[in-house]
């Protein structure tokens, strides 16, 4: 398991363990991208944009899904198409190289390019918006996040018709507020996604995981918890080594 995501599940436990009244949302899938595969349907399958104007390259290296395109000012979109929903909570870390853009769909619909992203530049900007194909914006913010220097985790909420854009550095605990929010009752339900912008070559995003939930991913998510888990575990046999 990357080491990245280890050191930052730990963390975060580590931070936010005695949180109380946590809610724990139910789980649409969680991938790792540890089994070397976008495409065999475990959990899901990834799928390019049917669109051929978006010309992207799409691999899993060393644990992670790597997203590029084929030329300057190309976008790339991979979309999960087997799961429909409405209330859904997104949460992926990434780390760019390049500069560009790198964010998150929901209540995507492929056929007339409609859907709610948000995402970050590589200059710290963070925006939430919605697209018709073209894309209008709902706020943006300068922050001092750097993904192209650290791993960044994305979290989209979108309830009802509240949309809410979390972003924060992975050795960070998560922020108690999100860094954008708007109202909006324009898309009811679709597909999750995630896009790719390059400005200029070479630019990559590199997703670590992404995990997808029916309402907003708490801290610390069922991910980290698991993850916890294998670090203890691994923590008890290298213990027990020790002493014999």
């Amino acid at each position: 398991m990357n080491r990245r995501l280890e050191a930052s599940a730990l963390f975060l436990v580590l931070c936010m363990l005695l949180t109380p009244n946590r809610v724990i949302a139910d789980d649409l899938f969680i991938d790792t991208f540890e089994d070397g595969s976008a495409t065999d349907g475990s959990p899901v399958t990834w799928t390019p944009h049917p669109n051929p104007l978006f010309q992207g390259r799409y691999q899993v290296d060393a644990g992670d899904y790597v997203i590029s395109t084929i030329a300057v000012n190309d976008v790339a979109v991979t979309l999960v198409p087997e799961i429909i929903v409405s209330d859904v909570s997104i949460r992926a870390q990434v780390r760019m190289t390049g500069s560009g853009e790198t964010g998150l769909l929901a209540r995507g619909n492929a056929t007339d390019e409609t859907a709610y992203s948000a995402g970050i530049m590589t200059d710290g900007r963070l925006y939430l918006g919605w697209s018709d194909p073209t894309f209008h914006y709902l706020g943006q913010a300068m922050t001092d996040l750097r993904v192209l220097d650290d791993d960044v985790f994305l979290q989209l909420d979108v309830i009802g018709n509240r949309l809410a854009l979390y972003a924060w550095r992975a050795i960070d605990p998560m922020p108690l507020s999100p860094r954008l929010t708007a109202v909006d009752n324009r898309y009811s339900s679709g597909i999750i996604g995630y896009l790719h912008w390059t400005q200029s070559e070479p630019a990559t995003s590199r997703l670590e995981f992404v995990h997808v939930a029916d309402a907003h991913i708490p801290e610390p998510s069922s991910l980290v918890l698991s993850l916890l888990g294998v670090l203890l575990a691994r923590g008890v046999r290298r213990h027990s080594r020790g002493r014999t």
